[in-house]
């Protein structure tokens, strides 16, 4: 089940089964396992213009509402109690996969029997206007959100995240700066949904707010920071990040990883390959100079000042662990893994490797017996081992 509010757990069904988790101004979703019959008690019949007077009750955080009429509701007959817009608030799940892990941004139509989810930094009342209903029209304010036409420095960087297991993606993520938008969240912003089925994969940007799929500020500065944060449900699950649109900012873009402590320098389109390890990984998006860039690294250094190897994760480990690594000077690099009679297991990388840049592969032990393992990078000028332990 999951509350309303701003982060939420799943719990299985014995975890609440005697508790009277049914209550007014909650919503819960289910995902069921096998085929059910819900039953419910008597409920509370509301005339439609209470509906208009009252509405639903939405807390702060996130709200899963359902379509209390056996019709198409279109989003022009609802409105927001303290005034604000519905856009950049509302998302409808489509189903597992596809575009933002099966979640569609700004639908214009809520659907009999069907729900949404919306976020609100406040609390407020989503309410109906059924007596006197507007035909279905997008709002022009959701076309807006990635228009580039404002008066004034405009740019967007757009950030696509797609799971290298499965092939889901959350694509669209965007950040970007523009002379009609606000620092705070306004019609421009886009809040990130919440992570639905066990195979999802989230990617998004933290306000003070929350987390959002768009970020868009005010051109007043043109050098701006934002901490990216990847989610999958399941931990250590492999995922390429592409970037596009890095050529807009016309300054430097420089992505620094909070768990490695290393940076990337980054160009148009440019993917690569990170895992999400514990099920969160944080990075640092930063657009400007690279004094700029320097100010605000969190004490990574721009420069790398040696090649690293990092500790294999996790470890021990069985049968998947994941290595990164770092070179100081641009040339070919090989990643080998060997047992401990020395005895060449398998190579992960030989290629060349960027000066800065972290890589990460993924090393595969299904088939070895437990014990010691060593993995070594090898550079034109260096050598590097980590000692790994296989636990099976």
């Amino acid at each position: 089940n999951i509350g309303t509010g701003s982060g939420a757990p799943y719990d299985e069904y014995p975890a609440f089964a005697d508790a009277p988790v049914l209550t007014p101004g909650r919503a819960f979703l289910l995902i069921l396992k096998s085929p059910a019959v819900i039953k419910t008690g008597s409920g509370t019949v509301m005339r439609s213009e209470e509906f208009t007077k009252a509405g639903i009750e939405l807390k702060t955080g996130y709200n899963f509402v359902g379509n209390p009429f056996s019709f198409d509701v279109p989003r022009d007959s609802m409105s927001l109690a303290d005034g604000s817009t519905l856009i950049g608030k509302v998302w409808s799940f489509v189903g597992q996969g596809g575009d933002n892990s099966g979640w569609s941004p700004n639908p214009t139509t809520l659907k009999a029997w069907e729900g949404w989810v919306v976020r609100v930094t406040g609390a407020t009342y989503l309410r109906f206007n059924i007596t006197d209903r507007a035909r279905s029209s997008a709002s022009p304010g959701a076309a807006r959100i990635v228009d580039g036409s404002a008066s004034g420095p405009s740019w967007r960087i757009r950030v696509d995240a797609e799971r290298q297991d499965n092939g889901v993606y959350d694509r669209g993520n965007i950040v970007g700066i523009d002379g009609r938008a606000a620092d705070g969240e306004d019609e421009f912003d886009m809040f990130e949904p919440p992570l639905i089925g066990a195979e999802a994969v989230s990617l998004g940007f933290e306000t003070t707010d929350g987390v959002n799929a768009y970020d868009v500020c005010s051109n007043q500065e043109t050098e701006r920071v934002w901490t990216v944060v990847l989610r999958t449900p399941e931990p250590r699950v492999d995922v390429t990040l592409r970037m596009t649109g890095i050529e807009s900012a016309g300054q430097p873009v420089h992505l620094f990883d909070m768990d490695t402590r290393t940076v990337a320098s980054l160009s148009e389109n440019e993917s690569f390959k990170v895992n999400t390890r514990s099920g969160v990984r944080r990075f640092r998006l930063v657009i400007g100079s690279d004094a700029f860039a320097e100010q605000n690294s969190d004490g990574i250094s721009l420069v790398p000042k040696a090649t690293v190897l990092h500790q294999n994760y996790p470890n021990p480990f069985n049968p998947v662990t994941n290595i990164s690594f770092t070179v100081e000077n641009t040339g070919t690099a090989t990643v080998t893994i060997f047992n401990v009679l020395g005895q060449e297991i398998a190579t992960l990388f030989r290629a060349t490797a960027q000066a800065g840049r972290l890589y990460e592969v993924s090393f595969d032990a299904s088939t070895l017996p437990s014990g010691f393992y060593f993995a070594r990078l090898e550079t034109g000028r260096e050598r590097l081992m980590r000692r790994m332990i296989l636990a099976k």
